[in-house]
């Protein structure tokens, strides 16, 4: 009997959730009332139902019809829930806290209250483990779908991280990043007696330096810099056009020539390692032909390549391996990254028709004879112009593929 009235609540739950799909759909079909068609046909965006431009992808949205037709969960799939870094257990990384933001934005779409339940406590669990970075997205799907529980974890979070206020006004909505810099002030992590070993002027050109950036205005940057005594280093200026400009500002940025390409910033990342985050492959080729060190670590020990593999979903990874289809920059920052480390790695013991000595050990220079020392020194010299026409080479090949993804073979003949 017992069993019975459980099998009745749950076809009565199939069919609320059924009534609630074709509402949806009726919502959907009703939406588009001004004749746009795409090849003769009308032409429908689930996304004109997600809150405040969030979006879903197919995978989800099946997740989710999945639910309603039968009731039941099902494993999240590994194409587009796990990254390709062989050391995460996917339980935190961008991946998957992407895909379960999806799953989020459908549920809410779909007005499937129950299920918005359970992925907000899905959500909970992954605050605390992953990455502050990973957790600005979190955040902005519980503001948008007014989950104040996930919405006041988060900003517990972030108001205790070293994240800067600008980076929150960048990324968050107003009212979200106002609410966390004033828990910051009542917390005491900026004090009075903190803020007073800062220069207010400092601190004002630092963040217009900030905007000029942001808003890829190479002029009022330099303009800044000439009238203050504020540096690239001190606004930690290069980072911050990794993260935000076009590839074309930043190599105006990069090529003044006056920051540190392996300065690190408060939170223990170097520019290389900001990077590759954003996973654009014209920024990653232009720092290593500077001589950005691909080999650097974060606070946490994971190098750039570590962090592009976390950033990157196997779907992803696969499909840039197929013919005919246009090349995914994730999978190209990962292929740089890798032939650099292994590189670095040659470096350290290089073969012997090219070398007699480590030459990463610059003392060996000044060893020997007179004679000696200028042979060594000239051989140096040939390999530091045989590296710089490597790096030339491959940052060419980079645009012409981001340019003409067909062009994929030029990154594929061997070392």
């Amino acid at each position: 009997m017992l069993r019975l009235l459980l099998r009745a609540n749950q076809w009565r739950l199939i069919a609320a959730y059924c009534l609630s799909a074709v509402k949806f759909f009726r919502r959907l079909l009703n939406l588009r009332n001004d004749g746009s068609v795409s090849e003769g046909k009308p032409k429908y965006l689930l996304t004109d139902l997600v809150p405040c431009d969030g979006k879903f992808g197919f995978e989800a949205f099946n997740d989710i019809l999945h639910y309603i037709y039968t009731g039941k969960l099902k494993a999240p799939p590994p194409e587009v829930s796990a990254c390709v870094d062989d050391a995460c257990v996917h339980v935190s990384c961008p991946s998957s806290v992407n895909y379960v933001i999806e799953l989020m934005y459908a549920s809410a779409a779909l007005q499937m209250k129950d299920r918005v339940f359970l992925l907000q406590h899905w959500l909970l669990g992954m605050v605390g483990k992953a990455l502050v970075e990973d957790v600005l997205p979190i955040l902005v799907a519980a503001f948008h779908c007014q989950l104040n529980m996930l919405r006041s974890y988060c900003i517990q979070r972030i108001a205790g991280s070293n994240l800067d206020n600008f980076c929150l006004e960048r990324e968050l909505p107003d009212e979200v990043s106002s609410e966390i810099k004033s828990l910051r002030v009542k917390s005491n992590q900026e004090s009075e007696a903190n803020i007073a070993e800062v220069d207010p002027m400092h601190a004002k050109i630092v963040r217009r330096i900030h905007k000029a950036l942001h808003s890829d205005d190479v002029e009022l940057l330099k303009l800044l810099l000439d009238v203050s005594n504020v540096t690239l280093d001190d606004a930690y200026a290069l980072h911050y056009a990794a993260a935000c400009c076009s590839p074309k500002v930043f190599k105006e940025v990069l090529n003044m020539d006056s920051a540190g390409l392996n300065l690190k910033d408060a939170r223990g990342r170097t520019v290389l390692h900001v990077a590759a985050r954003r996973n654009e492959p014209e920024v990653m080729v232009t720092l290593l032909s500077k001589g950005a060190r691909a080999s650097e670590t974060t606070s946490d020990g994971q190098t750039a390549v570590a962090i592009c593999r976390r950033m990157t979903r196997r779907k992803d990874y696969i499909e840039a391996s197929k013919q005919g289809q246009e090349t995914n920059k994730d999978r190209l920052c990962i292929d740089v990254l890798e032939r650099e480390m292994r590189r670095n790695s040659m470096s350290r013991f290089p073969p012997k028709k090219f070398l007699d000595c480590d030459w990463s050990d610059a003392y060996l220079l000044e060893n020997g004879t007179p004679e000696e020392q200028n042979r060594k020194r000239a051989r140096f010299m040939e390999l530091k112009e045989v590296q710089k026409a490597f790096y030339k080479d491959m940052a060419e090949k980079i645009v012409q593929v981001c340019r003409h993804p067909r062009r994929r073979h030029l990154l594929q003949r061997k070392e």
